[in-house]
């Protein structure tokens, strides 16, 4: 399914399930009650922004599948006040991903990533975004990311950066062990705060800084 523009904007609330191969120009979710469910084994690829004031879930039927938002081609920003909601279906932490190909990504202040699975994209975080689920995991993959906003691990669930992955944080970029874990493993990071809360741990191995 190929689409130049695709925007969610009747009134009410409701559930769109998407359940095939979609190629979209920009996606327009402008309502909160209205809920995006992407299923498992399935891609969205998108060719501009994402302005999501609802809820969007990568892997909403807990597959084992993996499921991908991939933002292709060009500089691109996910804004708005929604969440996107990662789920996994097995330990397989690609079961939900968000990458780019030839693209980058700025999150906007105001909005939200949450779960578990693997940002893969070339990342710029100016929202938040938060590990969370008794024992799961988000983590860090395959290419840098900067970090101006705040990223936390929740309790029992991790936050983690796997090697090879620089992080650059601004100023005010925070990464929070908020009664959770923060995993370091072969990890460069440079600028900003780490911080811990309640019993929240920060490990790290061949760590650099």
């Amino acid at each position: 399914h190929v689409y130049e523009q695709s925007s969610l904007a009747a009134g009410g609330a409701y559930t769109v399930t998407m359940n095939g191969y979609y190629f979209v120009g920009e996606l327009s979710i402008t309502r909160p009650a209205v809920h995006v469910d992407h299923l498992g084994g399935l891609y969205l690829i998108l060719n501009g922004n994402m302005v999501n004031a609802g809820t969007y879930t990568i892997n909403s039927n807990l597959s084992t599948s993996n499921a991908y938002l991939r933002f292709d081609g060009g500089d691109y920003t996910i804004s708005g006040t929604g969440q996107i909601v990662m789920v996994l279906g097995s330990a397989d932490l690609n079961d939900a991903r968000i990458d780019t190909s030839a693209a980058t990504i700025t999150q906007a202040a105001g909005h939200t990533i949450r779960g578990a699975g693997s940002i893969g994209a070339i990342l710029t975080n100016n929202g938040t975004i938060i590990a969370e689920g008794d024992q799961q995991t988000l983590q860090f993959v395959d290419t840098a990311k900067t970090n101006n906003g705040l990223i936390k691990a929740t309790a029992g669930a991790t936050f983690q950066i796997n090697g090879g992955v620089p992080v650059t944080q601004g100023a005010q970029g925070v990464i929070l062990a908020e009664n959770g874990r923060v995993n370091l493993v072969g990890a460069t990071l440079v600028g900003g705060t780490i911080q811990t809360t309640d019993q929240g741990q920060v490990r790290a191995s061949n760590f650099n800084t």
